[in-house]
């Protein structure tokens, strides 16, 4: 079972007694205060606010793509913004989502690679059993609660609570007004007291960074990438961006920008080629799940390595893909990269699938489930860069799959130039398997 585990290497930073996470630390003076400070929101429809920074998400920002409608309106609620030592952090949060009903939505903000965009937000629609989600929460742990590259949460309408654990390790609760009082006195039970004010590393200049330790040799452990890629799957997460335009993070239009694209085939058996292929951005295939209460946690130490109604985007079909004469012996997971030029974050997954798709005719594969795993612009000077570098380096970390991909049959590739560079196209620029 796929899993992860801290670097050893890292040092806790420690002031007066209070512990920071692994992945944020302050780099000047301060002096941390734990509690939570708590004040009321009246209900209000357009103020649903990003699960990043430990706030609700404004789904009607166009960084956050407009997606208001697709929640509930939320109801008067209490806000109490929480501050407990690192290695306090996962019993508290463990405890707020016991609260929670037995399905939940979940939310996850990761510190991606996007050039215009700081946080990848991303929230499911669809309410998953809460088994599943702290069963991710316990085999990931390393990365949630000391990773200072995510954040992640819950929301659930009836009753209505909204945990969130930013990338901070501060945590936001809202609930409405009948179950302040409850917790409260979860609060109490961890010694937290009302502040006025709490203060964590945000409250000065600070760093983030990734903690996970996964050498090559060890598949069973993973990077931050993909842990996300199976949060993915496993929650039915959506990237919470506005699909149709291209903006930065303060809502300017960019036109159209270079995006670096990482695409994925799974076997999945035959599928009729003359049905065009329609997945919402992360979309999930797994049936819906029966309510259930959380796991008790297993007490071993993960540092001592531990065993809607949403955009979609339609693109054609592929091509009939049938080896005459041949059985596939290839593997059941292929990754691309594909590097393109386009104005919206739909129409980049469209040339990135359609590119992927040219792909496998060449080698002939089974048919398949086609998916973009992830979409990141780049600035036009490292979009450049990586059209004429032949070792053709781009920004963050290369999803090089680290088990090995055995030839694939192959047939007489098309013959085909690459593009010049330019920002008044949607295409394709260049594309590689992984």
């Amino acid at each position: 079972m796929s899993r992860c585990r801290v670097d050893q290497s890292i040092e806790r930073r420690e002031i007066n007694g209070f512990s920071f996470p692994l992945g944020v630390y302050p780099v000047e003076e301060m002096s941390p205060r734990e509690g939570y400070a708590v004040w009321f929101e009246p209900a209000d429809g357009a103020d649903t606010g990003g699960a990043a920074g430990g706030d609700a998400p404004d789904l009607d920002s166009p960084e956050e793509g407009g997606l208001a409608a697709d929640w509930e309106e939320w109801p008067d609620r209490y806000v109490l913004d929480i501050a407990i030592s690192a290695t306090r952090v996962e019993s508290l949060s463990r405890a707020l989502f016991a609260m929670m009903p037995g399905r939940i939505s979940p939310i996850l903000d990761f510190l991606g690679h996007d050039a215009y965009r700081e946080i990848d937000p991303y929230v499911s629609y669809d309410l998953i059993g809460q088994e599943r989600f702290i069963d991710a929460l316990r085999r990931y742990r390393a990365f949630f609660f000391e990773d200072g590259l995510v954040g992640f949460g819950a929301l659930s309408e009836e009753p209505f609570i909204y945990v969130f654990v930013d990338e901070h390790k501060l945590i936001t609760v809202r609930v409405e007004s009948a179950l302040k009082e409850k917790v409260e006195s979860l609060l109490a039970a961890f010694d937290l007291q009302p502040v006025d004010e709490i203060s964590g590393a945000d409250a000065v200049t600070h760093e983030h960074r990734g903690v996970l330790d996964a050498p090559e040799d060890r598949t069973d452990l993973l990077i931050a990438e993909e842990i996300v890629e199976e949060l993915v799957d496993e929650w039915a997460l959506v990237l919470n961006v506005d699909a149709y335009r291209n903006v930065d993070a303060d809502g300017h239009e960019l036109g159209i920008t270079p995006w670096r694209c990482i695409v994925r085939w799974d076997r999945s058996g035959d599928t009729p080629d003359e049905t065009p292929i329609t997945r919402n951005r992360g979309q999930s295939d797994r049936p819906s799940e029966t309510e259930g209460d959380p796991e008790e946690d297993d007490e071993e130490s993960w540092a001592a390595d531990p065993p809607g109604d949403h955009p979609e985007v339609s693109v054609p079909a592929p091509p009939a893909r049938r080896a005459v004469g041949k059985s596939w012996n290839g593997p059941e997971r292929l990754y691309a990269e594909v590097l393109v030029t386009a104005g919206s974050l739909a129409a980049a997954d469209n040339l990135a699938l359609t590119r992927l798709r040219e792909m496998l005719d060449d080698d002939v594969a089974p048919d398949g489930t086609e998916v973009v795993v992830v979409a990141d612009r780049l600035t036009e000077s490292d979009g450049r860069s990586a059209t004429t570098d032949t070792q053709w380096s781009t920004p963050g970390p290369v999803r090089m799959p680290r088990t090995s991909r055995p030839p694939l049959p192959r047939r007489e590739p098309r013959k085909a130039t690459q593009p010049a560079f330019d920002l008044k196209v949607e295409q394709v620029l260049r594309s590689r398997w992984l």
